[in-house]
This record gives C-alpha cells, structure tokens and sequence, in this order.
C-alpha cells in the first residue's frame, strides 16, 4: 500500500504543476477566444453583415481559437504537438467545405425571398451555384440579382414581352419634359 502512495506522491510532483499549467492555460484560452468571439461579433453587427453569417463567421472564430488554445495546452502536458500540426490541411478543407455549405444556403435563401431573379435561374440552382462555387458562386448571384445596377430596374413582365424600364427614382429625377 506504500508503495502505491509513494508512486501517487511521485507521479503529482512531475505531472501535477504541469496539468495545473495546461488547465490555466485551458481557461484563459476559453476566455480569450470567447472575447474574441464577441469583438467579431460586434464588429460584424456594426457592420451591417447579413444575420445569417454572423454565427457561422463567429464560429469558426471561436473554434479556430480552441483548437489553438488546445494545442497549447496538450503541448504543456508534453505531448507531441508538431505530429498534430499534420492535421491543418484537414482542418483546412473542411472548414472550407463548411463555407461552402453556408454559402450555398444562404444563396438559396435568398434567392426564395426574391419574387424575380435574373434570368429567371430557380432558386434551388441558385443554391447549387452558391454551393458549388463558394465565394465564386456568392459573388456571381451578388451581380446577377443583388448589386446596385439590378436594384435600379424594374422587371415587368406582361403576357407577351418583358420590358426593362428604369425604377421610379430615376424616373422622378428625369427632366419634366422627358416625362
């Protein structure tokens, strides 16, 4: 029974300072990457960013953070943390397939609120498009229904032919005689 004690006592002086270290180190991580977490939050508000990217955005914040924090802490413990530094392309790529998906959804999303798209592209392909193209895909669905030329006309479809004409502000700021 000594024996076992002698070995407990023995195993806490080596390993006990540095589990301490990795737990201290554990909690402020969690506390910085909280903070962070809240500053990206902030400044996206403040910025006006759609409300359905500000959680994805602020996530992957928070778990790149973690991960770090993690790493940090393991190495305190003594583990080999420049085999797990192998791990970063992975990570990598599906973080980057994660962003596609919100991408994806988002674009279908808003494609479904809008009652006239360009080139009348459902909105489901809109999704794919979003999907399949990331950034891309966003940017292309941004020019196509979203930028400022789009929103300055007004599609008008009757029976026979649609008509592009120009929206009601410029039609207010034309000349009197152009009226």
């Amino acid at each position: 029974m000594e024996q076992i004690a002698e070995a407990l006592r023995e195993w806490i002086a080596l390993y006990g300072m540095k589990i301490v270290a990795a737990a201290v180190i554990l909690v402020l991580g969690r506390l910085a990457a909280r903070g962070v977490r809240a500053l990206v939050r902030r400044v996206l508000t403040k910025r006006h960013v759609d409300e359905d990217l500000i959680p994805f955005a602020t996530s992957a914040v928070y778990v790149a953070a973690m991960v770090f924090v993690m790493l940090v802490a393991l190495g305190q413990l003594g583990v080999q943390v420049a085999s797990l530094v192998v791990l970063a392309p992975t990570l990598y790529w599906l973080l980057l397939a994660a962003t596609h998906i919100v991408i994806g959804s988002y674009v279908r999303r808003d494609a479904i609120r809008r009652t006239r798209l360009l080139l009348d592209i459902p909105h489901w392909a809109w999704g794919l498009i979003g999907l399949t193209g990331g950034v891309l895909g966003l940017a292309g669905y941004w020019l196509a229904n979203c930028c400022q030329f789009v929103k300055n006309q007004t599609i008008e479809i009757d029976d026979t032919t649609t008509k592009s004409t120009l929206s009601s502000e410029a039609a207010s700021n034309a000349a009197p005689s152009e009226r």
